[in-house]
Protein backbone atom coordinates (compact mmCIF):
# COMPACT_ATOMS: atom_id res chain seq x y z
CA UNK A 1 0.00 0.00 0.00
CA UNK A 2 1.54 3.59 -1.25
CA UNK A 3 1.24 6.34 0.85
CA UNK A 4 -1.01 9.47 -0.68
CA UNK A 5 1.01 12.43 -1.21
CA UNK A 6 1.06 15.78 1.01
CA UNK A 7 -1.38 17.97 -0.33
CA UNK A 8 0.32 21.23 -1.50
CA UNK A 9 -0.70 23.47 1.13
CA UNK A 10 1.03 21.39 4.04
CA UNK A 11 4.23 22.30 4.72
CA UNK A 12 7.73 20.39 4.23
CA UNK A 13 10.35 21.13 5.98
CA UNK A 14 13.85 19.22 5.23
CA UNK A 15 15.84 20.19 8.42
CA UNK A 16 18.36 21.25 9.78
CA UNK A 17 18.27 22.87 6.47
CA UNK A 18 16.37 25.68 5.43
CA UNK A 19 17.49 26.11 1.72
CA UNK A 20 15.54 22.89 0.93
CA UNK A 21 12.78 23.46 2.50
CA UNK A 22 9.08 23.80 0.29
CA UNK A 23 6.49 25.56 1.44
CA UNK A 24 3.00 26.92 -0.43
CA UNK A 25 2.65 30.66 0.31
CA UNK A 26 0.29 33.23 -1.59
CA UNK A 27 2.66 34.47 -3.91
CA UNK A 28 2.82 32.91 -7.71
CA UNK A 29 6.91 31.77 -6.91
CA UNK A 30 9.56 32.00 -4.35
CA UNK A 31 12.93 30.55 -4.70
CA UNK A 32 16.38 31.47 -4.83
CA UNK A 33 17.71 32.05 -8.29
CA UNK A 34 20.30 29.41 -8.15
CA UNK A 35 17.33 26.93 -8.09
CA UNK A 36 14.82 25.78 -10.55
CA UNK A 37 11.38 27.17 -10.26
CA UNK A 38 9.12 25.01 -8.30
CA UNK A 39 6.22 23.35 -9.58
CA UNK A 40 3.10 25.52 -10.18
CA UNK A 41 -0.55 24.17 -9.50
CA UNK A 42 -3.33 26.83 -10.37
CA UNK A 43 -2.36 30.60 -10.26
CA UNK A 44 -6.38 30.77 -8.75
CA UNK A 45 -7.14 28.45 -6.95
CA UNK A 46 -4.78 26.46 -5.13
CA UNK A 47 -1.85 27.74 -3.79
CA UNK A 48 1.37 27.17 -5.30
CA UNK A 49 4.74 25.63 -4.20
CA UNK A 50 7.86 27.70 -2.86
CA UNK A 51 11.22 27.48 -2.30
CA UNK A 52 13.62 29.04 0.42
CA UNK A 53 16.69 30.99 -0.81
CA UNK A 54 20.25 29.27 0.27
CA UNK A 55 22.02 31.53 2.32
CA UNK A 56 23.48 34.26 0.15
CA UNK A 57 21.49 33.87 -2.41
CA UNK A 58 18.99 36.74 -3.66
CA UNK A 59 14.95 35.88 -3.31
CA UNK A 60 12.84 36.15 -5.88
CA UNK A 61 8.66 36.86 -5.65
CA UNK A 62 6.47 36.88 -8.26
CA UNK A 63 3.49 39.54 -6.99
CA UNK A 64 0.26 39.14 -9.08
CA UNK A 65 -1.57 41.98 -7.78
CA UNK A 66 -1.29 45.43 -5.63
CA UNK A 67 -2.52 43.28 -2.79
CA UNK A 68 -0.52 40.91 -2.97
CA UNK A 69 2.79 43.83 -2.81
CA UNK A 70 1.12 45.28 0.07
CA UNK A 71 1.09 42.23 1.82
CA UNK A 72 4.92 41.99 1.13
CA UNK A 73 5.67 45.09 2.39
CA UNK A 74 3.85 44.09 5.76
CA UNK A 75 6.29 40.55 5.71
CA UNK A 76 9.48 43.22 5.38
CA UNK A 77 7.81 45.60 8.12
CA UNK A 78 7.38 42.70 10.47
CA UNK A 79 11.08 41.48 9.68
CA UNK A 80 12.22 44.76 11.31
CA UNK A 81 13.33 45.23 14.51
CA UNK A 82 15.68 48.72 14.48
CA UNK A 83 17.87 50.77 11.74
CA UNK A 84 18.10 49.34 8.49
CA UNK A 85 18.72 50.90 4.92
CA UNK A 86 16.42 49.02 1.81
CA UNK A 87 17.83 50.18 -1.75
CA UNK A 88 15.21 50.04 -4.18
CA UNK A 89 15.58 49.70 -7.83
CA UNK A 90 12.80 49.71 -10.89
CA UNK A 91 12.21 51.48 -13.92
CA UNK A 92 9.16 54.62 -13.90
CA UNK A 93 5.91 52.51 -12.93
CA UNK A 94 7.67 49.41 -11.45
CA UNK A 95 5.84 49.97 -8.03
CA UNK A 96 8.54 51.26 -5.51
CA UNK A 97 6.25 53.79 -3.58
CA UNK A 98 3.50 51.58 -3.69
CA UNK A 99 5.86 48.79 -1.94
CA UNK A 100 7.21 51.77 0.53
CA UNK A 101 3.73 53.02 1.27
CA UNK A 102 2.75 49.26 2.07
CA UNK A 103 5.64 49.10 4.09
CA UNK A 104 5.05 52.18 5.86
CA UNK A 105 1.45 50.97 6.68
CA UNK A 106 2.47 48.24 8.49
CA UNK A 107 4.85 50.18 10.58
CA UNK A 108 1.85 51.99 11.26
CA UNK A 109 2.90 55.29 9.43
CA UNK A 110 0.04 57.52 8.88
CA UNK A 111 0.74 56.70 5.08
CA UNK A 112 -1.60 59.92 3.73
CA UNK A 113 1.89 61.22 4.29
CA UNK A 114 3.77 58.84 2.44
CA UNK A 115 4.65 60.01 -1.59
CA UNK A 116 7.19 59.69 -3.57
CA UNK A 117 9.71 62.83 -2.59
CA UNK A 118 11.04 63.37 -6.23
CA UNK A 119 11.48 66.86 -5.72
CA UNK A 120 12.28 67.46 -2.02
CA UNK A 121 14.64 64.32 -2.21
CA UNK A 122 13.58 63.28 1.83
CA UNK A 123 10.67 62.58 3.26
CA UNK A 124 10.61 61.77 7.56
CA UNK A 125 8.18 60.05 8.86
CA UNK A 126 8.30 59.77 13.21
CA UNK A 127 4.57 58.49 14.12
CA UNK A 128 5.36 54.71 13.40
CA UNK A 129 6.97 51.91 15.34
CA UNK A 130 10.72 53.13 13.58
CA UNK A 131 10.88 55.72 12.62
CA UNK A 132 11.88 55.77 8.32
CA UNK A 133 13.44 58.11 6.20
CA UNK A 134 12.05 58.16 2.59
CA UNK A 135 14.84 58.96 -0.14
CA UNK A 136 13.91 59.49 -4.20
CA UNK A 137 17.46 59.57 -5.81
CA UNK A 138 15.80 60.59 -9.06
CA UNK A 139 16.59 63.74 -9.51
CA UNK A 140 19.97 63.65 -7.95
CA UNK A 141 22.74 64.62 -9.96
CA UNK A 142 25.76 62.89 -7.61
CA UNK A 143 26.70 61.48 -4.87
CA UNK A 144 27.60 65.03 -3.07
CA UNK A 145 24.31 66.23 -3.70
CA UNK A 146 22.74 63.05 -1.46
CA UNK A 147 24.66 64.10 1.09
CA UNK A 148 23.95 67.33 1.25
CA UNK A 149 20.98 67.12 2.19
CA UNK A 150 21.35 64.72 5.37
CA UNK A 151 21.26 61.34 4.31
CA UNK A 152 24.25 60.16 5.91
CA UNK A 153 22.72 61.11 9.18
CA UNK A 154 20.11 58.45 8.70
CA UNK A 155 21.81 56.24 6.29
CA UNK A 156 24.33 54.76 9.26
CA UNK A 157 21.84 55.28 12.16
CA UNK A 158 20.55 52.03 13.87
CA UNK A 159 17.58 53.61 14.54
CA UNK A 160 16.31 55.16 11.25
CA UNK A 161 15.20 52.83 8.10
CA UNK A 162 16.69 54.47 5.31
CA UNK A 163 14.62 53.54 2.04
CA UNK A 164 16.16 54.82 -1.23
CA UNK A 165 14.02 54.75 -4.08
CA UNK A 166 16.23 54.96 -7.33
CA UNK A 167 19.17 53.81 -5.00
CA UNK A 168 21.17 52.52 -7.89
CA UNK A 169 22.27 55.98 -8.77
CA UNK A 170 24.21 56.55 -5.39
CA UNK A 171 25.09 53.29 -4.31
CA UNK A 172 28.62 54.39 -3.80
CA UNK A 173 27.96 55.83 -0.67
CA UNK A 174 25.55 53.41 0.61
CA UNK A 175 26.36 50.93 3.36
CA UNK A 176 27.56 47.44 1.96
CA UNK A 177 25.34 45.68 4.67
CA UNK A 178 21.99 46.56 3.46
CA UNK A 179 18.51 45.24 1.84
CA UNK A 180 18.32 45.53 -1.77
CA UNK A 181 15.04 45.51 -3.18
CA UNK A 182 15.01 45.07 -7.54
CA UNK A 183 11.14 45.08 -8.87
CA UNK A 184 10.40 44.38 -12.13
CA UNK A 185 7.03 44.76 -14.12
CA UNK A 186 6.22 41.12 -16.02
CA UNK A 187 2.52 42.32 -16.89
CA UNK A 188 0.26 45.39 -16.45
CA UNK A 189 -0.50 44.21 -12.68
CA UNK A 190 2.45 41.77 -11.53
CA UNK A 191 5.88 42.30 -10.22
CA UNK A 192 8.81 40.34 -9.65
CA UNK A 193 10.86 41.39 -6.51
CA UNK A 194 14.50 40.06 -5.91
CA UNK A 195 15.71 40.42 -2.62
CA UNK A 196 19.76 40.43 -1.75
CA UNK A 197 21.29 41.07 1.56
CA UNK A 198 24.36 42.50 1.73
CA UNK A 199 26.31 41.75 5.00
CA UNK A 200 25.04 40.18 9.01
CA UNK A 201 22.39 42.58 9.55
CA UNK A 202 20.91 42.36 6.13
CA UNK A 203 20.94 38.54 5.97
CA UNK A 204 19.27 38.16 9.10
CA UNK A 205 16.35 40.01 7.79
CA UNK A 206 16.08 38.18 4.43
CA UNK A 207 16.16 35.03 6.74
CA UNK A 208 13.05 36.51 9.10
CA UNK A 209 11.20 37.46 5.80
CA UNK A 210 11.58 34.15 4.29
CA UNK A 211 10.18 32.32 7.35
CA UNK A 212 7.64 34.53 7.81
CA UNK A 213 6.59 33.57 4.63
CA UNK A 214 6.67 30.26 5.06
CA UNK A 215 4.28 30.86 8.24
CA UNK A 216 1.67 33.62 6.73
Amino acid sequence: MTSEPPPVDRVIRDEPTLNHCRYSCGFASIRGLNTSPPPRTSFVVEPLLGRYAAMNEPLVLDSLSEEDTDRLGRLVAESLSGGLVIALNGQLGSGKTRFVRSLCSALEVDTQHVNSPTFVLMQLYTDGRIPVAHFDTYRVDDADEFLAIGAEDYLFSDDWLSVIEWAERVTEILPSDRLTVSIEPTSETSRRFTFSAGGENSTLILRTLQKLICTD
